[in-house]
């Protein structure tokens, strides 16, 4: 999942290791599906990239997570 978002787009590979990464932080932490976002709703700064937020804010990667989680 290693990339710079802000120059490219994220492969269908990169976006399943990040949801993959998500639930495993989702069940391993007990963290609420909702609180799922980027660094730019915790602090001011543009990660995860222009290219990458998008899968935020559209609700794909909450998707693919629930997914993950709920089987």
């Amino acid at each position: 999942m290693i990339g710079n978002y802000a120059l490219q787009q994220p492969t269908a590979a990169q976006l399943a290791a990040i949801a993959d990464l998500m639930a495993w932080a989702v069940q391993r932490f007990d963290v609420p599906l909702d609180r799922i976002g980027g660094h730019y709703d915790y602090a001011e700064t543009s990660c995860p990239g222009r290219y990458l937020r998008p899968y935020l804010e559209d609700g794909t990667l909450l998707k693919m997570v629930e997914e993950l989680v709920n089987g």
